[in-house]
């Protein structure tokens, strides 16, 4: 009906300053044109979301909401509101589908085990500096 949203994905952050933002996006922009940046990615990512396999559980999504708040101070004086969040963000996970390519694509597309851009949280060794 050119209303309907089918399909979506989030790749993003958000903050109230944009100087937080700001080196997200330059992280993405290097993994995507530098030519160690690649490598600059995957030194720099201190974790994967546990999320390889199975959706969001509402622990990480209430760890990830509070992960923005740089000082402790902050984190206890807004974990009300975070509460508040994390209930919206644990339905939105509830309720949405995990993308899923077509099988075609899929058998195309396949990743070798010891292909070296290869690091999600699949990879045991990846959350190295929690």
């Amino acid at each position: 009906d050119g209303l309907t949203v089918k399909d979506m994905f989030t790749l993003g952050m958000y903050d109230l300053f944009q100087h937080e933002v700001l080196p997200f996006w330059e992280l993405i922009r290097r993994y995507m044109e530098d030519e160690d940046g690649v490598q600059d990615a995957v030194n720099s990512i201190q974790y994967y979301l546990p999320i390889a396999s199975t959706k969001e559980t509402y622990t990480t999504g209430l760890e990830i909401l509070t992960y923005k708040y740089r000082y402790r101070l902050a984190k206890v004086i807004l974990f009300p509101l975070s509460l508040l969040e994390s209930l919206g963000r644990w339905v939105s996970m509830r309720t949405s589908k995990t993308p899923q390519w077509p099988v075609e694509i899929e058998a195309q597309c396949q990743i070798a085990d010891n292909d070296p851009y290869r690091f999600d949280s699949s990879t045991a060794e990846m959350n190295k500096n929690i």
